[in-house]
């Protein structure tokens, strides 16, 4: 409680500051000038200031994110309000990404764009399985939705949607080096050959992580590990008269540490892998209408090996295994897709934005690959991929149509109203229609306040619905989409110096897709609980941001979020996040961190803070060295799991110099 009302009276006290003083640093209101009108697209498809945008909305430009040193969307999300992304073990070494009340183990409930296009694959419906330690390094711009979003991309845009908007004309290459033999080389490239303009980016990392000297697993066995993981991606734009075709590829291991929760040091590995290919066109049909055309394909592998059952452990009275069990799933997927986005402008009152997708996905591989057969537990002497009727899902296609249709309404100058609606049909569980509106009006030139209500749904993936030959889950065919109702009442403020957001929003979950008792199957042979829908859940709470310029370089921003209601358990009542920055011509220091109350998760888990330090130095005119520090404090805390009962351990102090070139 003494943390919490520190932190209310230092982020009072500065915005009041800022308000009372003039500011004359022409850098911190060039800053002040680009935060505060920066226009983004994630909220309608079309480009508008943050006061206008018909949802609530938070945005990070490529300079906040360098300045404060954060690398990785996954950590970026701690500092957005009503966000959170911590550490999971669940679906193996990963970040479970949750959102105003609501988590899963695999994120399926926020959507996750890149260029307006989605990363969410198909057996997981989330991101947190094959997207790992996601880079920023290639990031123009980040546009956070808090809340529902399915009016306009479908499914999974339940409680928020993130759109990383990449860089264009870009050329700047960065090396750093550090801690737990931390190295790493990203480049932006831009070049144009001919009638060919092209933009790259690359990204290769590699660490062996840090040392944990003392860790339980979920068989009561202790002793040390480490966390590895290596990285490359690769991202290409390329345009040619009015053609763009987009290229992306994502390669992630990671080895020992506790996946699935089960220590196995040199046993423990993962890998993932992504391809990304689109090939779009704009139109431009006149009379202030347009057309974007686009094709895309997408492919995805995951592989997984980890100890399933420890030699000798006694899994029947006078029954243990002589070997180590060894074994985890092989996933290869698939899926393509048509998209159609219309934009019309009806004279000076309308904006009309409509749309429809056709896209066709399928998993081409389910195998169990093992060291024993699944069944009857016998050794196999070697890794063995178990498929057909002993595949742990099934290789089944689903298709998807969905239409859009959004009209922005400009009332007079100072109201707009945005109404839209979404329908989705599918030819595995049905469809789902989800309406949406939004008052927005100015209250002169400096406030505007937001009134939102919306729905959204989350379709059954596919671990849900075809899940089999699996002792911890079976799937259910004939499930339902998860559906949720949002209202939301948000005020803004922006002063000369500040600006200050508040939101309240009310959430109610239904059909909540949730494991009930077993099922007697051929294909459950394990005596799997099944899936079903059931139950409901409420989610209310107030979300505050904002910032403040205070002169002679310095900048303070702030997230609080306070949920009255929730029934989740990994989330804690109150949780927030400071940033204090200065700089002048040469230099910049940003310190950041985040807040976290108890929740009922982690009972012997006390308040904490995770503090990070970041210094920047302009050494030449295109030439830059940067260190960073991140845990700071060295906080040795642990972080939600429904597979890890005591909880993740974090890593603990960690630090990066490098060089950046910019030209």
């Amino acid at each position: 409680m003494i943390l919490k009302r520190l932190w209310l009276f230092c982020v009072v006290m500065a915005f009041g500051a800022a308000a009372a003083g003039a500011v004359d640093d022409d850098l911190a209101n060039m800053s002040l000038a680009e935060l505060l009108d920066v226009e983004v697209s994630v909220a309608s498809k079309d480009s508008e200031k943050l006061s206008e945008a018909p949802s609530s909305v938070t945005v990070f430009s490529a300079v906040e994110i360098e300045n404060m040193g954060v690398t990785r969307l996954q950590d970026l999300l701690n500092f957005v309000p009503g966000f959170q992304a911590w550490r999971d073990v669940e679906q193996g070494t990963a970040h479970r990404i949750g959102a105003r009340g609501r988590a899963t183990a695999i994120s399926e409930s926020v959507l996750v764009l890149l260029d307006g296009k989605r990363l969410n694959d198909l057996y997981s419906g989330g991101v947190s399985i094959l997207n790992r330690a996601i880079p920023l390094a290639q990031v123009q711009q980040i546009e956070i939705i808090r809340g529902p979003g399915s009016a306009l991309y479908g499914s999974n845009a339940f409680t928020g949607v993130i759109n990383m908007v990449t860089k264009r004309g870009a050329n700047d290459v960065s090396l750093a080096f550090g801690s737990m033999e931390h190295a790493s080389l990203s480049g932006n490239f831009h070049g144009t050959f001919g009638a060919i303009e092209a933009d790259a980016f690359v990204h290769l990392f590699s660490e062996d992580g840090d040392d944990f000297d003392q860790v339980a697993d979920i068989f009561g066995r202790g002793g040390a590990t480490q966390d590895p993981i290596s990285g490359f991606d690769f991202q290409t734009n390329l345009s040619y008269k009015g053609y763009v075709f987009s290229a992306r590829q994502m390669t992630r291991r990671l080895e020992d540490f506790l996946v699935f929760g089960a220590l196995a040091d040199n046993l423990n590995r993962e890998k993932t892998n992504q391809r990304n290919f689109l090939l779009e066109k704009a139109f431009d049909l006149g009379r202030d209408m347009s057309l974007n055309v686009s094709a895309g394909y997408e492919q995805n592998l995951w592989e997984t090996q980890a100890l399933l059952i420890p030699r000798d452990l006694e899994i029947a009275p006078g029954f243990a295994l002589s070997e180590h069990f060894v074994g985890g799933p092989r996933l290869r997927s698939h899926q393509a897709g048509l998209f159609l986005d219309f934009k019309a402008g009806l004279g000076e009152k309308h904006l009309l934005i409509a749309g429809a997708s056709f896209e066709r996905a399928a998993l081409n591989e389910a195998a169990n690959v093992m060291s024993h057969q699944p069944i009857t537990l016998e050794y196999q002497g070697d890794q063995v991929a178990f498929d057909g009727d002993l595949s742990f899902n099934l290789e089944e296609t689903r298709n998807i149509v969905g239409v859009y249709l959004q009209d922005k309404i400009r009332v007079n100058q100072r109201m707009s109203l945005t109404l839209g609606f979404r329908f989705d049909d599918y030819n595995d569980f049905g469809n789902s229609f989800n309406p949406r509106g939004a008052l927005v009006y100015q209250l002169g030139k400096s406030s505007h306040v937001k009134l939102m209500h919306g729905t959204a749904f989350r379709a059954p993936n596919f671990l849900e619905l075809y899940d089999r030959n699996n002792p911890v889950d079976f799937g259910n065919p004939n499930l339902d989409a998860e559906t949720v109702s949002t209202t939301e009442l948000a005020l803004g403020h922006t002063g000369s110096s500040f600006s200050v957001t508040g939101t309240l929003f009310r959430s109610v979950i239904n059909d909540i897709i949730q494991l009930g008792d077993p099922v007697e199957d051929p294909n459950n042979p394990l005596g799997a609980p099944s899936f079903f829908n059931g139950g409901e859940q409420e989610s209310e709470g107030l979300e505050l941001e904002g910032r403040a310029v205070l002169g002679r370089g310095w900048m303070l921003a702030g997230t609080w979020t306070s949920l009255f209601d929730t029934d989740d358990a990994a989330f804690p009542e109150d949780f927030g996040s400071l940033v204090v920055n200065w700089s002048d011509k040469t230099t910049n220091l940003n310190l950041n961190a985040m807040y976290r109350d108890r929740n009922a998760g982690l009972p012997d888990q006390n308040a904490y803070w995770v503090v990070n330090l970041a210094a920047r130095v302009q050494v030449a005119e295109n030439l830059s060295v940067r260190a960073a520090v991140a845990n700071l404090n060295d906080e040795r805390y642990r972080t939600y799991s429904a597979a890890f009962p005591d909880g993740v351990p974090n890593r603990g102090r960690t630090w990066t110099v490098g060089l950046r070139w910019v030209r």
